[in-house]
């Protein structure tokens, strides 16, 4: 669940729901769009969402963004959609998914399937900027994966670039993330988009 302010500056909440056989949905409840009710995302067949975020900017983007886990597949995704919320859908439009990946390099690099997550931006997030149009997404798997480091894996957390075509996701750290908040000052225009390093 989140909460933000609609373009007229009115409260608006967005939730995530999961079910039996992967029925889940993402909600939106924003008066400038969706007036006075409930409206559906349409976030796909056979996802159930695990994490739910407006966008830092959504009085003027009017962005939401979704992680979902599709058990049958298996797939974690992290999605997103703008200036939809009247009507539902273009998950993935705009901007593409993320599949995230469970595994390091040298191993069989399979899909994560995550039980729960977590969304972060950064203050100065921009989805149209090329040092800010990212977000941290933290996981929690119930399966628990020994690395190549001999460390013990049951999430992850990773940095998610969105870019129009297919978001690209980065794998930052072989550890459930319960939560997480992401804080940096702005960047000059010159400088580079920080990484993230392991959590100690």
């Amino acid at each position: 669940m989140d909460v933000s302010l609609d373009k007229n500056k009115r409260e608006a909440i967005i939730v995530g729901t999961t079910g039996a056989g992967n029925i889940g949905e993402v909600y939106v409840y924003a008066p400038a769009t969706t007036g006075m009710a409930w409206k559906a995302q349409l976030i796909g067949a056979d996802y159930n969402v695990l994490a739910v975020a407006f966008s830092p900017t959504f009085t003027n983007d009017e962005g939401i963004f979704a992680v979902s886990v599709n058990a049958t597949t298996p797939r974690t995704r992290v999605s997103a959609s703008f200036g939809n919320t009247q009507d539902g859908g273009g998950w993935g439009d705009s901007v593409g998914h993320a599949t995230l990946r469970g595994t390091v390099v040298g191993t069989a690099n399979a899909n994560a399937t995550a039980t729960r997550a977590r969304i972060a931006f950064p203050d100065d997030f921009n989805v149209d900027s090329l040092g800010s149009n990212f977000a941290f997404v933290g996981t929690v798997a119930d399966v628990i994966v020994t690395e190549p480091t001999g460390a013990a894996a049951g999430g992850d957390l990773y940095k998610i670039v969105f870019q129009p075509t297919l978001s690209v996701p980065s794998r930052r750290a072989p550890t459930s993330i319960l939560s997480m908040s992401a804080a940096m000052p702005p960047l000059p225009a010159s400088s580079s988009a920080p990484t993230c390093g392991r959590p100690q």
